[in-house]
């Protein structure tokens, strides 16, 4: 089994998960795709529970265990039964977590009937006069099913990137190209979600980025630039040392030859 899943190299999803601002994850998955993917991009988390994390650092819950550790995987119904009983501290983990976050969902089922217990736990903890409490995440879903809604609908915002999931009377073909252009929908979705919550500004003095600027960013790169090289006086060396922090935030490389037309025109 841990072979099987056991897979070298990720997809696109999972790049551009990784690139998501946040602390925690969670996942039912024995892959270590996404851990893979959060290393790539120079963001890596501590596995839980096979690490412990550092205090403020970032982690990834694998709830019914890992390849890396095959003797954890929860796959049996034996292994379930015993869940509550030797890993009752990860459950507990979820829970607050569906307590106090706004969870998204992605690539998950909803049918696993260990998450239904936690929810069922989380739900009587919850006060049910609270309206603005009701939801404890968004789940991204490939197709629109509207008995997972009305499964799911005071619990979970459900929002699928295309229409009805094709039935037994289309081809397997049509199915296929279906699936496909609700998947690429979906990592379209979560590259536009990743590029508004990101709050890196790098690009602006990147030493290689002179192409997707707009005639505004063009200016303001001039003139940061001119700044930039300026000689520092030692009379204010504690103004630059701010200055220069702000710089490097900016993506400026003192070590870099700045020829872009933002520096030429200058």
């Amino acid at each position: 089994m841990a072979t099987v899943v056991d897979l070298p190299r990720y997809g696109l999803a999972p790049a551009l998960l990784a690139t998501l601002p946040s602390t925690g994850a969670i996942t039912l998955n024995y892959d270590r795709l996404f851990e893979m993917a959060c290393a790539d991009a120079h963001q890596p988390r501590t596995v839980l529970p096979e690490n412990v994390p550092s205090v403020g650092g970032e982690w990834l819950l694998k709830l019914h265990g890992s390849v890396s550790k095959p003797d954890t995987i929860v796959l049996t119904r034996d292994d379930y039964l015993g869940f509550n009983s030797s890993r009752a501290a990860l459950s507990a983990l979820v829970k607050a977590h569906l307590l106090t976050h706004h969870l998204l969902f992605v690539g998950f089922g909803l049918a696993d009937d260990h998450f239904h217990e936690i929810v069922h736990d989380v739900r009587r903890a919850m006060p049910s006069h609270d309206p603005e409490r009701q939801q404890m995440g968004t789940v991204l879903s490939l197709f629109d099913e509207p008995h997972q809604r009305l499964v799911w609908s005071d619990k979970l915002d459900i929002l699928p990137m295309a229409g009805s999931c094709p039935n037994g009377t289309t081809s397997k073909d049509e199915r296929d190209a279906a699936i496909q252009e609700a998947g690429r929908d979906m990592e379209i979705f979560l590259d536009m979600t990743a590029a508004y919550a990101a709050d890196d500004h790098s690009y602006l003095l990147a030493p290689a980025y002179t192409q997707g600027l707009s005639t505004d960013e063009i200016e303001l790169r001039r003139t940061l630039l001119s700044l930039a090289m300026q000689q520092q006086s030692p009379a204010t060396a504690e103004v630059w040392s701010v200055i220069s922090k702000t710089l490097t935030n900016l993506g400026f490389d003192p070590d870099a030859v700045y020829t872009d037309r933002a520096v030429d025109e200058n």
